[in-house]
C-alpha cells in the first residue's frame, strides 16, 4: 500500500521496515505484520520541525491459490480445470474467459481450440487476492476425425451425404473423391468439419453415381495449426 503525507519540504518515516523510501512524501510499504509508522515533516527555514504524525497499517492475510498442474491434451478434448486455495477464499475468477463454461467457478471445463495459459485469482473477505497460472497445450491427432466408410444417397434423410466429421480441426484445406478409374467426382476446398452442406451427395455433373467403392483424399489443419492428410475408401450404396 502507499502511505501519503503533505505540507512539508522533506519527510522522514520511521521505522524503515517495509518502506521503499523513508524520505519521500508517499512511500510504498509492504509490511509482513501490523506496524505503526511515524512521519516527521520539515519545512526549512520557516518551520524547522513539525510535530510527528502516526499511521497504523494493519496487515491482512493473503489467500493461497493453486491453479493445478499444466496439461497436455488431444485437440478436441474437453479440459477440466480445478483450482484450490485456502479456506478464506470467497471469490474466484479465471482469465482469459476463452472457451470456459463458467469463469467464476473454482471448477471449470474448457473446449480449448489453441494452446492457452489460464490465470485463476482467489480473493478473500479482506479484498486480498492471489493468482496462479496453468498452461494448456494441445497435441494434433488424426483420430479426432471420423469419416464414414459407407453412405446411401437415396433421399431417405439418413446417411444421404458423405462428409468428414469430428473435432479439433480448424479447417479442411481440401476434400477430394475419385471413382475406380481415377476420375475426380467431387472436390471442395476450405470447408469446415461437420459441415453436411459441403459433403458429397453421390452425384457428378448432376448425375447420380453408381454403387461402387470410391477413394477420398483429405487435407486439413488441426487446432494446433499442424497439417495432416487422410486417405481411404467409401462405399456408395443405392
Amino acid at each position: 500500500m502507499q502511505l501519503r503525507a503533505a505540507g512539508a519540504t522533506t519527510y522522514n518515516w520511521t521505522p524503515v521496515t517495509g518502506l521503499t523510501n523513508n524520505t519521500i512524501a508517499n512511500p510504498v510499504t509492504t509490511p509482513i505484520a501490523d506496524i505503526t509508522y511515524q512521519v516527521t515533516g520539515t519545512n526549512d527555514p520557516i518551520c524547522p520541525m513539525s510535530a510527528p504524525l502516526s499511521v497504523k497499517v494493519a496487515v491482512k492475510p493473503v489467500p493461497q491459490v493453486d491453479a493445478g498442474k499444466d496439461q497436455t491434451v488431444m485437440v478436441g478434448d474437453i479440459v477440466k480445470l480445478m483450482a484450490s486455495g485456502s479456506p478464506d477464499v470467497i471469490k474466484w475468477k479465471w482469465s482469459p474467459e476463452d472457451y470456459l463454461d463458467n469463469p467464476n467457478s473454482v471448477y471449470v471445463t474448457a473446449a480449448v481450440r489453441k494452446p492457452i495459459t489460464y490465470s485463476i485469482t482467489g480473493t478473500n473477505q479482506f479484498g486480498c487476492s492471489k493468482s496462479d497460472i496453468v498452461n494448456i497445450d494441445l497435441v494434433c491427432n488424426t483420430d479426432v476425425v471420423f469419416i464414414p466408410n459407407t453412405f446411401s444417397p437415396n433421399g431417405d434423410g439418413q446417411n444421404d451425404v458423405f462428409y468428414p466429421r469430428g473435432k479439433g480441426v480448424s479447417m479442411i484445406k481440401s476434400f477430394r473423391i475419385f471413382n475406380r478409374w481415377g476420375q475426380e467426382v467431387y472436390h471442395r476446398e476450405k470447408i469446415n468439419i461437420d459441415d453436411i452442406s459441403a459433403g458429397w451427395n453421390g452425384s457428378f455433373n448432376g448425375k447420380p453415381q453408381p454403387s461402387d467403392v470410391y477413394i477420398y483424399f483429405l487435407e486439413a489443419y488441426c487446432d494446433t495449426n499442424e497439417f495432416f492428410q487422410l486417405k481411404g475408401n467409401v462405399t456408395l450404396l443405392r
